[in-house]
């Protein structure tokens, strides 16, 4: 980002091309900092632990949505019949199996 600054305060580029120049260079600032705060974001993000007791809970609760394909459960359904709350049950659902619980339903 500091190098991006340097260039735009030390522009010596002709006229007619100065304000392309300038709004391309604003336009690298502003995505070199949007990277930045995703980064940021994705580090401040615990990863979640699952103990075993969350991942028998998950498969029952897979084994639940699977069930009666017709008449799926709710998630709120799902987690109190599976014993893990709804946080849990969609953040391990994605975890244990790689996808949500609702493409999991549609791909089945």
């Amino acid at each position: 980002m500091m190098t991006a600054v340097a260039v735009i305060s030390n522009c010596c580029v002709d006229f007619s091309i100065n304000r392309f120049f300038l709004q391309s260079r604003a336009t690298e600032l502003i995505c070199l900092k949007l990277f930045q705060l995703m980064e940021q974001k994705n580090k401040s993000i615990p990863e979640m632990k699952l103990l075993p007791q969350d991942r028998q809970n998950l498969f029952h609760a897979r084994e639940m949505l699977i069930k009666d394909i017709k008449n799926p459960p709710t998630i709120a359904e799902l987690s109190n019949r599976a014993g893990i709350n709804q946080f849990k049950l969609k953040k391990g659902f994605k975890i244990e199996f790689e996808t949500t619980i609702f493409d999991y339903y549609n791909r089945y």
